[in-house]
């Protein structure tokens, strides 16, 4: 959260307004909403906490305190606010619709299908609740249910240009392929269960990068960027899986061959953060001008990064429930293939072998598709494509986000050529815990002041406690490069 005059003073007036009368239920509430919009929930709860000591009949700050418990997944103590609104006021609307979705964080979807059905059963033009029923139902494999849940939801909504409009348009075009063509669901939970095994799980990750492109994102504030999957370096990228799956859809026509163009995921490559002074990766990724060594490294803290970029795209200050949106955006280990099987960099030898029961699996699967099939489960496994590569590649122990790129905007650098397509995601500035400057680097000590003095600054203007506690780190590589 950005501080400012207009912060400061809202703030200040609160503080007045509380210190003048601290006997106010309603000024603890104002402000606790304040908290609550800064996303300092912690704050938040203090003030909920006040005013319901006040007040123990006080609906709304027993709601705002419930969304505060739910983002700082406390959700026992969240139900027990929603419980209590329930108790105190049976016609809610809005406190069984947020029970419902708290109750889809702790897994118990069947009971959160119960509490959506009572909050339309109650609104019937309640959107959200459409929306919320219709994830759990897809996530239960309801599918006609979520495709109508996601119709409703479509009708009663604007017709703007939101994130959730998009994802309920894709999602209802998915459903409706799954609900026509019963084999696809097969393949597509054999993809979530590959998916699943994949997943990294660590706190940060690093992304290599040329200096330019770090003074771009620091200095001058421009976005985190991710290009659509043809851009990658490496021509073999996305090839991997589909040889080991012998899947193509390319059709022979006389003398001709010919290929359909599919869409491709836009994907972020990244390390561990244990490689963020690697001789290899700097020689391969960390180039300035195609220059080894000049770039940097840029470590981020993973789920701030996910925090960050889903907040972007849903805005509104509410407690939303999505589990199925959650996998939209997810950093996976990429593994590698040797012989004919693959495996995942020092992942137990269980994983590994689980893994290649589903890879073998799945190649079953689509041996007997026809063609109108291999074209529609195409973009379905472009969601694994990029998530697998050769033995020679095992060295990086690569991690990558992969975006489907629903809800974006698509850019197109026309100056380059061929035209590159990218989409933005966020500043880096409030995600990162280090910065390692390359061995080749020069004048890297002004290069660390510089990044240093900009970063301070602007965290002088944040208040969230991740950064308080956390000061970005500027290591000057002095690995012996040569």
């Amino acid at each position: 959260m950005v501080r400012t005059n207009k912060f400061d003073a809202a703030l200040n007036d609160f503080n007045k307004s509380i210190s003048l009368d601290n006997s106010s239920a309603a000024l603890f509430y104002n402000r606790g909403t304040f908290w609550l919009n800064q996303k300092e929930y912690i704050q938040a709860i203090k003030d909920f906490d006040n005013a319901i000591k006040l007040d123990s009949f006080y609906v709304k700050a027993y709601s705002n305190r419930g969304m505060s418990f739910a983002n700082l997944k406390r959700y026992e103590e969240a139900l027990a606010d929603y419980n209590t609104i329930i108790k105190l006021d049976e016609g809610n609307a809005r406190a069984y619709s947020n029970r419902g979705i708290t109750l889809t964080k702790v897994g118990d979807f069947e009971n959160a299908i119960q509490d959506f059905n009572k909050a339309i059963s109650i609104d019937s033009n309640y959107r959200k609740a459409f929306f919320n029923r219709a994830i759990v139902h897809r996530k239960l494999e309801n599918y006609t249910q979520a495709l109508q849940d996601y119709e409703s939801y479509l009708k009663l909504l604007p017709d703007d240009d939101n994130y959730k409009r998009k994802i309920a348009i894709a999602e209802s075009e998915e459903l409706s392929e799954i609900i026509a063509n019963r084999w696809l669901d097969e393949i597509n939970k054999l993809v979530q269960k590959i998916k699943e095994l994949l997943l990294f799980d660590k706190p940060c990750v690093t992304h290599y990068t040329s200096l330019s492109a770090a003074k771009s994102m620091i200095l001058d504030n421009s976005l985190f960027r991710l290009s659509e999957g043809a851009y990658l370096n490496d021509t073999s990228e996305g090839r991997e899986l589909f040889h080991y799956l012998s899947f193509t859809t390319t059709k022979q026509k006389e003398e001709s061959i010919e290929d359909y163009f599919v869409e491709r995921p836009f994907i972020g490559s990244f390390v561990a953060d244990n490689k963020n002074d690697d001789l290899t990766l700097w020689r391969m990724y960390g180039k300035e001008a195609n220059i080894e060594a000049r770039g940097c490294a840029l470590t981020i803290f993973k789920d701030q990064f996910i925090a960050n970029l889903e907040s972007k795209l849903n805005p509104l200050i509410e407690l939303e429930a999505m589990p199925q949106m959650e996998g939209k955006f997810t950093f996976y280990r990429v593994a590698y293939k040797n012989d004919q099987e693959f495996f995942i960099p020092e992942a137990p030898r269980t994983k590994n072998r689980k893994l290649n029961r589903l890879l073998k699996k799945l190649k079953e699967q689509l041996e007997v598709l026809n063609e109108a099939q291999k074209n529609t489960v195409k973009v379905i496994l472009n969601d694994i494509a990029y998530l697998f590569k050769s033995v020679e590649y095992q060295y990086e122990q690569e991690v990558r986000l992969v975006v489907q790129g629903v809800g974006f905007k698509k850019i197109i650098q026309k100056a380059t050529n061929p035209p590159r397509v990218y989409i933005k995601l966020i500043n880096i500035i409030p995600i990162l815990q280090k910065i390692t400057l390359g061995p080749k680097v020069e004048r890297a000590d002004e290069w660390a002041a510089a990044f240093n003095y900009h970063i301070k600054k602007r965290k002088e203007k944040k208040y969230t406690h991740l950064e308080r506690e956390k000061p970005v780190e500027i290591i000057i590589s002095h690995l012996p490069f040569k």
